[in-house]
Protein backbone atom coordinates (compact mmCIF):
# COMPACT_ATOMS: atom_id res chain seq x y z
CA UNK A 1 0.00 0.00 0.00
CA UNK A 2 3.16 2.59 0.85
CA UNK A 3 4.57 1.78 -2.33
CA UNK A 4 1.22 2.27 -4.15
CA UNK A 5 0.77 5.83 -2.54
CA UNK A 6 4.74 6.69 -3.78
CA UNK A 7 3.98 6.11 -7.18
CA UNK A 8 0.94 7.79 -7.32
CA UNK A 9 2.23 11.08 -5.59
CA UNK A 10 5.34 10.17 -7.57
CA UNK A 11 3.79 10.82 -11.13
CA UNK A 12 1.37 13.93 -9.58
CA UNK A 13 4.22 15.43 -8.60
CA UNK A 14 6.31 15.38 -11.64
CA UNK A 15 4.15 17.19 -13.36
CA UNK A 16 4.63 20.43 -11.31
CA UNK A 17 7.90 20.95 -12.14
CA UNK A 18 9.50 23.51 -14.01
CA UNK A 19 11.87 22.22 -16.16
CA UNK A 20 14.62 24.00 -17.93
CA UNK A 21 17.60 22.86 -20.14
CA UNK A 22 16.67 19.43 -20.69
CA UNK A 23 16.72 18.38 -24.54
CA UNK A 24 13.48 17.88 -26.08
CA UNK A 25 12.79 14.42 -28.00
CA UNK A 26 9.58 13.46 -29.55
CA UNK A 27 7.79 10.84 -28.42
CA UNK A 28 8.77 8.36 -31.54
CA UNK A 29 10.05 4.79 -29.34
CA UNK A 30 13.50 4.57 -30.43
CA UNK A 31 13.65 0.97 -29.59
CA UNK A 32 13.13 -1.44 -32.61
CA UNK A 33 10.07 -3.16 -33.20
CA UNK A 34 8.28 -1.74 -30.41
CA UNK A 35 4.64 -2.97 -30.12
CA UNK A 36 1.40 -1.23 -28.41
CA UNK A 37 1.89 -3.41 -24.84
CA UNK A 38 -1.11 -3.80 -22.02
CA UNK A 39 1.59 -5.64 -19.99
CA UNK A 40 4.90 -6.83 -20.45
CA UNK A 41 5.45 -8.96 -17.38
CA UNK A 42 3.65 -12.45 -18.20
CA UNK A 43 1.27 -14.42 -16.28
CA UNK A 44 3.80 -17.23 -16.05
CA UNK A 45 6.48 -14.66 -14.44
CA UNK A 46 4.28 -13.31 -12.23
CA UNK A 47 3.34 -16.57 -10.58
CA UNK A 48 6.27 -17.74 -10.19
CA UNK A 49 7.58 -14.27 -8.91
CA UNK A 50 4.59 -14.75 -6.03
CA UNK A 51 5.50 -18.18 -4.70
CA UNK A 52 9.42 -17.05 -5.18
CA UNK A 53 9.09 -13.63 -3.32
CA UNK A 54 5.77 -13.27 -2.01
CA UNK A 55 2.70 -10.73 -2.41
CA UNK A 56 4.66 -7.37 -1.30
CA UNK A 57 7.13 -7.78 -3.67
CA UNK A 58 4.34 -8.87 -7.04
CA UNK A 59 2.49 -5.17 -5.56
CA UNK A 60 6.12 -3.71 -6.35
CA UNK A 61 6.60 -5.60 -9.58
CA UNK A 62 3.14 -4.56 -11.32
CA UNK A 63 3.17 -1.12 -9.93
CA UNK A 64 6.83 -0.67 -11.72
CA UNK A 65 5.03 -2.19 -14.76
CA UNK A 66 1.72 0.01 -14.90
CA UNK A 67 4.11 3.05 -14.29
CA UNK A 68 6.34 1.87 -17.45
CA UNK A 69 3.68 1.81 -19.68
CA UNK A 70 2.01 4.65 -18.86
CA UNK A 71 5.57 6.46 -19.32
CA UNK A 72 5.84 5.35 -23.26
CA UNK A 73 4.36 8.79 -24.22
CA UNK A 74 5.89 11.00 -21.99
CA UNK A 75 8.66 13.59 -21.98
CA UNK A 76 12.38 12.56 -21.63
CA UNK A 77 12.44 14.39 -18.65
CA UNK A 78 9.60 12.29 -17.23
CA UNK A 79 10.97 8.76 -18.67
CA UNK A 80 14.21 9.97 -16.93
CA UNK A 81 12.81 11.05 -13.42
CA UNK A 82 10.37 8.99 -12.87
CA UNK A 83 13.06 6.06 -13.73
CA UNK A 84 15.14 7.74 -11.90
CA UNK A 85 12.98 8.78 -8.48
CA UNK A 86 11.29 5.25 -8.51
CA UNK A 87 14.00 2.80 -8.74
CA UNK A 88 16.17 4.75 -5.91
CA UNK A 89 13.09 3.40 -3.56
CA UNK A 90 15.37 -0.17 -3.55
CA UNK A 91 17.39 -0.64 -0.55
CA UNK A 92 21.28 -0.83 -0.59
CA UNK A 93 23.30 -4.11 0.04
CA UNK A 94 26.57 -4.94 -1.43
CA UNK A 95 26.47 -8.08 -3.32
CA UNK A 96 29.03 -9.06 -0.81
CA UNK A 97 25.84 -9.47 1.58
CA UNK A 98 23.22 -10.33 -0.39
CA UNK A 99 24.74 -12.86 -2.62
CA UNK A 100 27.90 -14.14 -1.30
CA UNK A 101 29.89 -12.94 -4.14
CA UNK A 102 31.75 -10.41 -5.69
CA UNK A 103 30.67 -8.25 -8.59
CA UNK A 104 27.22 -10.04 -9.08
CA UNK A 105 25.24 -8.35 -11.57
CA UNK A 106 21.67 -9.45 -10.49
CA UNK A 107 18.39 -10.03 -12.93
CA UNK A 108 16.05 -7.13 -13.00
CA UNK A 109 13.61 -9.36 -11.31
CA UNK A 110 16.25 -10.40 -8.37
CA UNK A 111 16.84 -6.51 -7.73
CA UNK A 112 12.89 -5.61 -7.66
CA UNK A 113 11.60 -8.96 -5.75
CA UNK A 114 14.12 -8.49 -2.74
CA UNK A 115 13.91 -4.69 -2.82
CA UNK A 116 18.05 -4.78 -2.92
CA UNK A 117 20.79 -3.78 -4.88
CA UNK A 118 24.14 -2.30 -5.04
CA UNK A 119 25.06 0.71 -7.09
CA UNK A 120 25.20 -1.34 -10.02
CA UNK A 121 21.88 -3.16 -9.44
CA UNK A 122 19.99 -0.29 -9.08
CA UNK A 123 21.66 1.54 -12.78
CA UNK A 124 21.46 -1.92 -14.31
CA UNK A 125 17.54 -1.85 -13.40
CA UNK A 126 17.33 1.66 -14.74
CA UNK A 127 19.05 1.26 -17.88
CA UNK A 128 16.91 -2.00 -18.88
CA UNK A 129 13.33 0.15 -17.85
CA UNK A 130 14.78 3.13 -19.98
CA UNK A 131 15.22 1.28 -22.88
CA UNK A 132 11.62 -0.35 -22.45
CA UNK A 133 9.80 3.21 -22.41
CA UNK A 134 11.95 4.07 -25.69
CA UNK A 135 15.33 6.00 -24.94
CA UNK A 136 17.85 4.65 -27.35
CA UNK A 137 20.58 2.38 -26.06
CA UNK A 138 22.97 4.75 -27.31
CA UNK A 139 21.61 7.58 -25.40
CA UNK A 140 22.64 5.88 -22.28
CA UNK A 141 25.49 4.52 -20.31
CA UNK A 142 26.91 2.72 -17.48
CA UNK A 143 30.01 4.42 -15.98
CA UNK A 144 32.39 3.28 -13.21
CA UNK A 145 32.99 7.04 -11.19
CA UNK A 146 36.68 6.75 -9.62
CA UNK A 147 34.93 8.44 -6.12
CA UNK A 148 34.15 5.97 -3.15
CA UNK A 149 30.31 5.32 -2.70
CA UNK A 150 29.13 6.22 1.09
CA UNK A 151 26.52 4.75 2.67
CA UNK A 152 25.64 4.51 6.15
CA UNK A 153 29.10 5.39 7.47
CA UNK A 154 30.64 3.13 5.33
CA UNK A 155 32.67 3.59 1.98
CA UNK A 156 32.56 1.34 -0.99
CA UNK A 157 35.11 1.60 -3.81
CA UNK A 158 32.08 0.69 -6.37
CA UNK A 159 29.96 3.61 -7.60
CA UNK A 160 28.28 2.82 -10.64
CA UNK A 161 25.80 5.70 -12.46
CA UNK A 162 23.94 5.26 -15.65
CA UNK A 163 25.02 9.23 -17.66
CA UNK A 164 22.13 10.32 -20.47
CA UNK A 165 24.22 10.91 -23.41
CA UNK A 166 23.44 13.38 -26.24
CA UNK A 167 26.20 15.08 -28.77
CA UNK A 168 24.49 17.98 -29.02
CA UNK A 169 23.36 18.43 -24.80
CA UNK A 170 26.15 18.15 -21.55
CA UNK A 171 25.71 14.39 -20.21
CA UNK A 172 23.10 14.05 -17.19
CA UNK A 173 23.98 12.05 -14.48
CA UNK A 174 21.71 9.79 -12.61
CA UNK A 175 22.52 9.08 -9.47
CA UNK A 176 21.44 6.06 -6.96
CA UNK A 177 19.98 8.00 -3.78
CA UNK A 178 17.92 6.49 -1.27
CA UNK A 179 14.57 7.89 -1.58
CA UNK A 180 15.60 11.12 -3.39
CA UNK A 181 17.93 12.69 -5.40
CA UNK A 182 17.99 14.85 -8.86
CA UNK A 183 19.67 14.18 -11.98
CA UNK A 184 22.21 16.67 -12.93
CA UNK A 185 24.27 17.86 -15.60
CA UNK A 186 28.42 16.31 -15.88
CA UNK A 187 30.30 18.95 -15.76
CA UNK A 188 33.84 17.12 -14.14
CA UNK A 189 32.45 16.10 -10.69
CA UNK A 190 34.07 13.26 -11.02
CA UNK A 191 36.56 10.92 -13.36
CA UNK A 192 34.41 8.15 -14.53
CA UNK A 193 35.20 4.64 -17.21
CA UNK A 194 32.63 2.97 -19.38
CA UNK A 195 31.46 -0.31 -18.33
CA UNK A 196 31.52 -1.89 -21.47
CA UNK A 197 31.47 -5.68 -20.42
CA UNK A 198 29.18 -7.50 -18.39
CA UNK A 199 30.19 -10.83 -16.08
CA UNK A 200 27.21 -12.51 -16.66
CA UNK A 201 25.73 -12.92 -20.05
CA UNK A 202 21.87 -12.15 -19.54
CA UNK A 203 23.22 -8.64 -19.43
CA UNK A 204 25.03 -8.64 -22.90
CA UNK A 205 21.95 -6.26 -24.17
CA UNK A 206 24.18 -3.21 -22.72
CA UNK A 207 26.84 -4.16 -25.26
CA UNK A 208 24.17 -4.35 -28.57
CA UNK A 209 23.64 -1.24 -30.88
CA UNK A 210 20.12 -2.53 -31.60
CA UNK A 211 17.68 -3.59 -29.61
CA UNK A 212 14.42 -5.24 -29.78
CA UNK A 213 11.33 -4.24 -27.64
CA UNK A 214 11.72 -8.90 -27.39
CA UNK A 215 15.01 -8.72 -26.22
CA UNK A 216 13.58 -6.01 -23.75
CA UNK A 217 11.06 -8.25 -23.10
CA UNK A 218 13.06 -11.52 -22.30
CA UNK A 219 15.30 -9.88 -19.94
CA UNK A 220 12.32 -8.37 -17.71
CA UNK A 221 10.44 -12.11 -17.53
CA UNK A 222 13.75 -13.73 -16.91
CA UNK A 223 13.53 -15.92 -13.04
CA UNK A 224 15.80 -18.74 -12.24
Amino acid sequence: MIYNIFIFSLLFSLTCFAVQDIPKTGNKNNVKNDIDQKSFITRETTDLFTRRYGKSAIIRLLYIEKTILVLKEASLYKKLSTIDQLINRIHFMPDSKQWHKQNYWATPLEIIGTNYGDTEDIALLKYILMLKVGIHPKDIQLIQKQKPFKRRYKTYQENISLVYFRKDYVPLVLDYTYRGGKIYKYKDQFKFEFIVKSPNRIWNIITKEEVTNRDIDKLLNYIK
